[in-house]
């Protein structure tokens, strides 16, 4: 006899409790983290309407984000669950994400919530989503459960999820698709000596690349960097995640943490302190600093008879 499990406030099928032997895989957290976010939102509509849910309406913001209700049963039995997407320029979620939407779940009456954000959670925000006890789903999750679906659900979903122009995000003012754009560098600093000095104290997601002088990252502070770092010095006393190039010394004071590739002229890893990932030591002579940086390619609404507001809603590539 085959059993359920719910997740994702769904009931789905277990191959592996209902004996049914491995299903084909066809859904990967890399295909989901390229989906149009309006893509993501329809997928998971769909799957509440396989649960059993009924479905509210789905609210969309300027950002991206969207969200929906979904109920099921009635009286002592009711299931009400709030489902929201994460912002297209954060999609791996940061703790004040969580914050706001725990407190829009106050305001519901017995309310659950289940926030998707298919880049993944930093520590601080499945601490948050925890307190306010959100079930948190990153594009491995989304994945996994698509792939556990009967066959030809699963084949539906991923036919219909992957239909056409799937990767290209729609504008969230006209719901038009979007065009990409070339972002202008900023300009190159003159030396070493122009480059700024950044100090991070908190969580931050940090988007572009960054070229600095001297970066410091404090005690409680979590920052991840998505694209390159460089600098003369890198001090590392919280968390802090990505790629670093030091053209002097990469140190990590007790208590720190890094995730990432180091290459840098001296590594000091003290004791209490953990560097996850592959580290090099620079010996040549170091190049010009002051590298211009590289165009960014951008997302902007392509629509020309938009909406006020098409013009200035700018999605970076993730």
């Amino acid at each position: 006899m085959s059993q359920r499990v719910s997740r994702f406030g769904l009931d789905t099928y277990d191959p592996v409790l209902a004996g049914m032997g491995e299903l084909s895989v066809r859904w990967t957290s890399e295909l989901i983290l390229g989906l149009d976010w309006c893509r993501v939102v329809e997928i998971a509509r769909a799957m509440a309407l396989f649960g059993g849910f009924e479905l509210g309406g789905t609210r969309v913001k300027l950002d991206g984000e969207a969200d929906f209700t979904m109920t099921r049963g009635k009286g002592r039995h009711l299931q009400k669950y709030l489902v929201r997407l994460a912002p297209w320029n954060q999609w791996m979620a940061t703790p004040d994400c969580l914050e706001r939407f725990g407190r829009d779940l106050r305001r519901e009456k017995q309310t659950r919530g289940v926030y998707v954000a298919p880049g993944g959670f930093a520590a601080s925000a499945l601490h948050r989503g925890r307190q306010f006890q959100v079930e948190t789903v990153d594009a491995h999750v989304l994945a996994a459960r698509l792939n556990e679906l009967p066959e030809t659900h699963s084949l539906f979903f991923y036919e219909t999820g992957t239909l056409g122009d799937s990767h290209t995000p729609t504008c969230p003012v006209c719901m038009k698709k979007m065009a990409t754009h070339l972002e202008d560098p900023p300009p190159p600093p003159s030396s070493v000596a122009a480059l700024p000095d950044l100090s991070f104290r908190s969580y931050d997601i940090v988007a572009e690349g960054v070229a600095a002088r001297r970066i410091e990252i404090h005690h409680g502070a979590e920052v991840y960097f998505l694209r390159g770092v460089r600098a003369r010095d890198v001090i590392v006393h919280g968390l802090a995640a990505g790629n670093f190039v030091c053209d002097g010394c990469m140190l990590l004071n007790p208590g720190a943490n890094l995730e990432g590739t180091v290459a840098a002229r001296s590594i000091v890893v003290r004791p209490g302190a953990v560097l996850n990932g592959e580290t090099r030591i620079l010996k040549a002579p170091p190049e010009p600093f002051a590298v211009e940086p590289a165009s960014a390619l951008v997302w902007r609404c392509a629509n020309p008879k938009g909406r006020s507001g098409c013009g200035s809603r700018v999605f970076r590539r993730h």
